[in-house]
């Protein structure tokens, strides 16, 4: 895949960190519709839900969170690449054949 992808679950993810920032003051209300509206723009959501039964599996196999795994399920599922900060979540994709990249 040759398009920046992610789950709506990140979109989530986005809106709340944002959120938190503008109630912190470090952004305002509209900068920060600003910056949902181009990642919106930017990037294309794909199905998480046809992956659920797969990242329950990594996250019992690997005793981590949902949550995490269904990155790694979705990455898997679209052979795709998993951009992620969380060193074990690279750390267990990488094991699952998935190519990794560390932010």
């Amino acid at each position: 895949m040759d398009v920046a992808s992610t789950i709506p679950l990140a979109l989530v993810e986005l809106c709340n960190a944002l959120s938190r920032k503008v109630r912190e003051n470090d952004i305002s209300v509209g900068a920060a519709r600003g910056l949902i509206l181009k990642y919106v723009g930017a990037i294309t959501l794909l199905d998480q839900n046809k992956y659920l039964v797969a990242a329950f599996d990594v996250a019992m196999k690997h005793n981590i969170s949902l949550y995490d795994s269904l990155f790694i399920a979705v990455a898997i599922g679209e052979g795709c690449d998993l951009v992620s900060c969380d060193e074990l979540q690279l750390k267990i994709a990488s094991s699952l054949g998935v190519r990794t990249i560390k932010c």
